[in-house]
């Protein structure tokens, strides 16, 4: 049996979803001038596994049998996510910090961190893979929906 065209976009934009978490979704910016990039798995952490879970549950046709608005509500759960990402990214202080370090350091590191992220404008800003995660969500989404009118 073919798949459907709807079961071919939920699994396509599910791909490019779960493909996207290894391209650089931020990117650290001053004044204009562009740095470092962060991956998705590293901007997202333990929530990339949420994410790809939801963008494969959202293309899945045993979802499906399993309740028929499932992947609609997790392809739903899966752009509320990434909107979520895309409206706060991670703080530039995250990129000054080191790892590690006493209580009476870490007050001091984050002090000098805020300090310098302020005073040079650093932050981050959003970076071509943050968008191709969301084209992906919004294909498993449509494909899902679309699903739940062919059965």
């Amino acid at each position: 049996m073919q798949p459907s065209l709807a079961q071919t976009l939920a699994r396509a934009g599910a791909l490019v979803a779960i493909a996207s978490l290894l391209t650089p979704w931020y990117v650290l910016e001053a004044h204009g001038l562009q740095g470092e990039g962060k991956s998705g798995i590293a901007a997202l952490g333990i929530w990339s596994l949420v994410l790809a879970l939801l963008a494969l549950v959202t293309a899945s046709s045993v979802a499906t049998r399993i309740y028929r608005f499932l992947p609609p509500a997790a392809g739903t759960a899966l752009a509320l996510l990434l909107l979520a990402k895309l409206v706060s990214p991670p703080s530039a202080e995250s990129a000054v910090r080191s790892a590690g370090g006493d209580a009476s350091g870490g007050q001091l590191q984050d002090a000098f961190a805020n300090a310098l992220t302020s005073v040079v404008g650093l932050h981050y800003a959003p970076a071509w893979g943050i968008w191709l995660a969301a084209l992906g969500a919004a294909a498993a989404l449509v494909g899902a929906i679309l699903g739940i009118r062919e059965s």
